[in-house]
C-alpha cells in the first residue's frame, strides 16, 4: 500500500479493518471485514480530526397525536481506534438545510452510545420530525428503533398497555445513497399504510419521483417531481392514495352524475377513489356505475378526503 507512505504497520491493519464491509457467517459464528483497499487508503490519507466518514439516518421522531406518539431511539457505535467527534444534522424540511447548525457528539473508540428519545436527548426539542445527516471523524455502526406508543392500544389485553410497535431503521453511508432505489413490499388497505421517506445527500437541489407498480410491474400511479433543497428531506404518507389517479367529478346535483367519462378514464388508470362532489350531498355515500365504485360527497368531504391523502 505505497499511497500512503509513512503510515506503520499498525495502521495499515486498522485501516483495513475498520473500512470493508462486515461478512457474516451466521452457521461458522464468524465475522470478518471483506479487505476495501480504495477505502482503506481513502482513511489513511485523511486529515486528523476530518469528518469524511457520512451517515444518513432516514427517519426519526419526537410527534404525538392523539393516542399515538412517535420516538426514535439511535445508537452508535465506533469502528475506528480513536474517540469519533461526530457533527448530527437534523433535517426536517424539503427545503435548503444546508445552513443547520449541528450538535455535537462524542463516542470513545471502540465504544457505542444509546442514545434514547434522539430528538430530545441529541437535538433537545419537544417535537420535530426528519431525517439526520452524521459526520464523523471515524468510521461508525448507526442504527435505530422507530416505534409508536398507544395509551390505547389494545385495550381488551390490560396487560399489554405500555407496549411498544415500530421498526428498525439502519443509518446509509454516502456511498449507499443513489439516484433510483426501488422499496419492496409496500401495502394499502383499511389496516395498514406505507409512507415513503425520501432524503438529498447532496449541497445541491434536486427533485424525486415516485412511481408504484403491482407484482407484475405494471405502474399504479406516478408522483410529479417533487423539488428538495441541500440536504432536503420530505416523507410521502400513505402512497397508494398519493401515488394512484384519483377521478373527481364535480356536479350541480348528484343526481347529474353520468359515468360514461369515468368508464373511460379508469380504462386507462384502473386503480384510485372515483369521488363526486355535489352541494346536495349532506352526508357521503357510495352507488355501483358501470361496474365501479363511486363515493358521492359534499364540499366537506371533499376536502377531507384530499387532506387524508396527504
Amino acid at each position: 500500500m505505497s499511497g500512503a507512505p509513512g503510515k506503520s504497520v499498525s495502521q495499515y491493519r486498522d485501516a483495513l479493518r475498520s473500512t470493508g464491509q462486515m461478512i457474516v457467517d451466521a452457521k461458522a459464528g464468524i465475522a470478518l471485514p471483506r479487505i476495501d483497499v480504495d477505502r482503506a487508503l481513502t482513511a489513511l490519507l485523511e486529515t486528523p480530526g476530518q469528518k469524511s466518514n457520512i451517515y444518513f439516518l432516514p427517519a426519526v421522531s419526537k410527534i404525538s397525536r392523539g393516542t399515538l406518539s412517535f420516538l426514535s431511539d439511535v445508537r452508535i457505535f465506533n469502528k475506528g481506534s480513536a474517540n469519533a467527534a461526530i457533527d448530527a444534522y437534523l433535517l426536517t424540511g424539503p427545503g435548503d438545510n444546508s445552513a443547520v447548525v449541528p450538535k455535537t457528539l462524542t463516542v470513545p473508540a471502540g465504544q457505542a452510545v444509546a442514545l434514547n428519545d434522539a430528538v430530545s436527548s441529541i437535538f433537545g426539542l419537544a417535537e420535530a420530525g426528519g431525517a439526520v445527516r452524521f459526520a464523523s471523524d471515524q468510521p461508525l455502526v448507526i442504527t435505530s428503533d422507530l416505534y409508536a406508543t398507544d395509551s390505547s392500544f389494545c385495550p381488551q389485553r390490560p396487560e399489554l398497555l405500555g407496549g411498544t410497535f415500530g421498526q428498525f431503521i439502519p443509518a446509509a453511508s454516502l456511498s449507499e445513497a443513489g439516484t433510483r432505489h426501488r422499496v419492496y413490499n409496500v401495502i394499502g388497505s383499511a389496516a395498514f399504510r406505507s409512507n415513503i421517506g425520501v432524503v438529498n445527500t447532496t449541497a445541491g437541489s434536486t427533485a424525486v419521483t415516485l412511481t408504484l407498480k403491482d407484482g407484475s410491474g405494471a405502474v399504479l400511479g406516478t408522483s410529479q417531481p417533487f423539488p428538495l433543497g441541500p440536504y432536503g428531506w420530505a416523507q410521502f404518507n400513505n402512497i397508494f392514495s398519493q401515488l394512484q389517479a384519483s377521478a373527481i367529478e364535480c356536479k350541480s346535483t348528484s343526481a347529474n352524475f353520468d359515468a360514461t367519462s369515468l368508464a373511460a378514464f379508469r380504462r386507462a388508470h384502473p386503480r384510485g377513489k372515483n369521488l363526486v362532489a355535489a352541494p346536495d350531498v349532506t352526508k357521503p355515500f357510495h352507488e355501483r356505475h358501470a361496474g365501479l365504485d363511486v363515493e358521492f360527497v359534499g364540499l366537506d368531504g371533499l376536502i377531507a378526503r384530499l387532506a387524508g391523502s396527504r
